[in-house]
């Protein structure tokens, strides 16, 4: 990601990851610098320290709806680590890099969490409420647990967005009982038997890192299904007239892995076959020169004239 398309808050992470250089990045990074430096030389540099005030904030800003997706794109710590440091691996982290545990503590939880009104996309809160109806909490249930008004949590299910606060509040409610089946009774059997006419899947089918994805898929879910998943939610995004760097943002992968997986879609015919420019044109002596082919002459004519014109405007 450039330092013009990032979202990282300007600082040491911006400077060192994204490359930006402006004022506020390059003085973090130089009193970085200098305080390493000295510690040194005082022989007071401690390259580790104690992975419990970071796990206690990842979970502050887990609490206001800041999870491992938006703090390795803030950060550049990965996912894996901060998923150690939060104790979900067979070997919790106890002792973590100085440097990282600064890139995590430097998130404020209040600044980085969207404002509350601010309308995100609805995907992951749609699978949050079905995967928990799946093991018998009614929708009703999940509004009255949530602290929620009646029938917001069924609007929430007809609407593509939803806002950051009602999304957290989705989220919050599921880490709490996606891991408890409902009591038992008449209401959690209905919501059982809802759930599996509707095709809905239970919390163990989703991975937390990618529920909230458009792209992603169920554990039972196979490869077709992923493309076809893919190929609508690019034609959704390009509709919109998102860029690049923003649809790797929304569906939680690279700008390199989206253009990869479009190649493989569209090779299945399941987006749009790009129209290739006919010979004569620039686009065509382009094409022919990437493909090793002799251009010929209608579009070498084509190439001179936009050279012939390039130069003249840079003249």
């Amino acid at each position: 990601m450039s330092a013009t398309d990032s979202t990282r808050p300007h600082g040491y992470a911006r400077y060192r990851l994204d490359g930006c250089r402006c004022l506020t990045c390059a003085v973090a990074v130089s009193t970085y610098d200098r305080k390493r430096a000295m510690a040194i030389t005082a022989g007071t540099w401690k390259p580790f320290t104690d992975a419990a005030p970071v796990k206690e904030h990842l979970a502050a800003l887990a609490a206001v709806g800041v999870h491992r997706k938006r703090i390795e794109a803030l950060t550049g710590v990965s996912r894996e680590t901060i998923a150690s440091i939060q104790g979900l691996r067979s070997r919790p982290a106890t002792k973590v890099r100085t440097e990282t545990a600064e890139l995590i503590l430097s998130l404020d939880p209040q600044q980085t969490a969207p404002a509350a009104g601010t309308l995100i996309d609805a995907t992951g809160s749609h699978r949050r409420i079905q995967a928990l109806c799946c093991i018998g909490w009614t929708v009703l249930d999940q509004e009255r647990l949530a602290g929620r008004a009646k029938g917001s949590l069924q609007q929430v299910l007809g609407q593509d967005r939803v806002t950051a606060a009602m999304a957290q509040a989705i989220t919050a409610l599921y880490d709490r009982l996606s891991m408890t089946p409902a009591p038992a009774g008449r209401s959690s059997t209905g919501a059982k038997q809802r759930a599996a006419e509707r095709g809905w899947v239970p919390p163990l089918e989703w991975d937390d890192d990618t529920i909230d994805s458009p792209v992603a898929v169920s554990a039972s879910e196979g490869e077709a299904a992923a493309l076809q998943r893919f190929a609508e939610a690019f034609l959704s995004a390009e509709a919109e007239g998102l860029s690049r760097p923003q649809m790797a943002a929304r569906f939680g992968m690279s700008v390199h892995a989206i253009k990869r997986r479009v190649t493989d879609v569209r090779a299945l015919g399941l987006l749009p076959a790009v129209e290739l420019s006919p010979c004569g044109t620039r686009a065509a002596y382009v094409r022919h020169l990437r493909r090793g082919e002799l251009a010929d002459e209608a579009c070498r004519r084509a190439n001179a004239e936009y050279q012939t014109t390039s130069q003249a405007v840079a003249a």
